[in-house]
């Protein structure tokens, strides 16, 4: 099951979080975790001084609403989290409402409706996008203690351009606690066999890649049509221009800036990799989870993807199956290099309406401690947050690119800020080059002349 919700094929999905402000009762003193899982063992942990736990003034209870199933891996290390902070906050109890991946269904009417909830958790951007009103600033959290740690702030522990992601109109709205990672993830094993050593980083460096698989007899490149192509676009638009010019590509009414140069370089460059048989056969009739099962079986080598890929597919590729990744090569004449890097993450908001925002942020810091993001690495098999718990197995690599990254992406480059241009002329058109139905120069014609249409039956 995704740990990241992808953006399917004719999908919007917006991303968000929020969190609290003052509380009514006095704050819960942090302390450090007393355990994780039992099959957890934190291999980075360091150890930490007892702390003697602080009730709260009378009994307090925290409504909290999970976008995970209670049998989850992630609801097994949620649920350690919740015992360590209870045991630190004898006052203090966490009432869990399992909703799954139903919460964004069920989370908008029921705060609309004044429902008593003081946390819920889904994907950072989309809490914004959804529900922003109803969330309260958190920044002047991030300077308390960390959990488990003596001199070091929450500020401190967390990765700052995933902390970006959840900033909306200069506050912080919700603290990201698992991220995901968008990248190319391949299999090491036929890289190693087509005598390929280091991973491209350049889009020529990428060909010649693609050339050495293809020569070794591996089908490069696949993905899922309906699933994943919106992020192709959305990387290589970035890497070339940048997201706010294609912002502005993508609600320019005149539908003229399509002609830029670097949109017909990208349409040549995509079918320059099916002229060259780099894209798998059958890959354009891909349906989810087709494209990611025929990496799993060593039929193809690679797919863009994010990093809930290796978890999602283990039971097809196996305990053997070797994951690397990579990020998207920057291309000729851009102006982005590979340090910029889509990602995002699932956030924890505290509802502005909360009665004990700061025992409900003091939760969260147990959410976002360095014993909490262990077991979230090694029993759940997810990325970690905390700055200092390596990312771990199959999505090791991909957690050395994101701690050198030096910018946060959007998913599909904020793609779906624009509206419904997208799913009506932006896909649609990409989908149909992507497959080779049309030719670079009919597809930057076509997306300046239907982006037009469009825009004029606008009111």
């Amino acid at each position: 099951m995704k740990t990241a919700k992808p953006f399917r094929f004719l999908w919007v999905m917006v991303l968000a979080t929020s969190l609290l402000l003052a509380s009514c009762g006095p704050a819960a003193t942090t302390a450090a975790p007393t355990a994780i899982p039992t099959e957890v063992a934190p291999t980075e942990a360091a150890p930490t001084e007892a702390v003697e736990p602080t009730a709260a003034a009378e009994p307090v209870q925290l409504v909290y609403w999970s976008m995970w199933n209670e049998t989850e891996p992630q609801g097994d290390v949620i649920k350690q989290a919740v015992t360590d902070f209870e045991a630190a906050n004898p006052n203090v109890t966490v009432k869990i409402q399992w909703n799954g991946r139903g919460t964004r269904k069920l989370v908008v009417p029921a705060l609309e409706s004044g429902e008593k909830i003081d946390l819920f958790d889904t994907d950072q951007a989309w809490i914004i996008g959804h529900t922003a009103k109803f969330l309260l600033p958190l920044d002047k959290y991030l300077d308390e203690p960390a959990v488990g740690e003596t001199s070091r702030t929450v500020r401190d522990t967390l990765n700052q351009n995933l902390v970006g992601l959840s900033i909306s109109d200069g506050k912080l709205l919700n603290i990201p606690y698992q991220p995901y990672a968008v990248m190319f993830f391949y299999n090491k094993d036929h890289f190693d066999k087509a005598g390929i050593t280091k991973v491209p980083e350049t889009w020529d460096e990428f060909l010649a890649a693609n050339a050495a698989l293809k020569k070794a007899g591996f089908a490069p490149i696949t993905t899922d049509v309906d699933s994943y192509l919106d992020i192709i676009l959305g990387y290589y638009v970035e890497r070339a221009k940048g997201c706010d010019f294609f912002m502005k590509t993508l609600t320019d009414k005149t539908g003229e800036l399509w002609r830029d140069p670097a949109y017909l370089q990208m349409a040549q460059d995509i079918k320059g990799l099916n002229d060259q048989g780099y894209i798998a056969k059958g890959t354009s009739g891909n349906l989810y989870p087709a494209g990611q099962q025929q990496v799993a079986l060593g039929e193809v080598t690679m797919y863009l993807n994010g990093s809930w890929l290796p978890t999602e597919v283990k039971d097809t590729a196996g305990p053997d199956f070797k994951w690397g990744a990579f990020s998207f090569p920057s291309v000729t004449n851009g102006v982005n290099p590979i340090t910029d890097v889509m990602m995002g993450s699932q956030g924890m908001a505290v509802v502005n309406t909360s009665a004990h925002p700061d025992q409900a942020f003091e939760f969260i810091k147990y959410l976002v401690s360095k014993d909490t993001q262990t077991a979230m690495t090694t029993h759940a098999n997810v990325p970690a947050i905390h700055v200092d718990v390596p990312w771990a197995g199959p999505i090791a690599d991909a957690g050395v690119a994101v701690k050198g990254s030096t910018k946060a992406i959007g998913w599909a480059c904020n793609l779906y800020d624009a509206g419904d241009v997208v799913s009506n002329v932006v896909l649609p058109q990409f989908q149909d080059l992507f497959a080779n139905k049309i030719t670079p120069e009919k597809y930057i014609d076509n997306m300046a002349t239907k982006s037009a249409a469009f825009w004029a039956g606008q009111k």
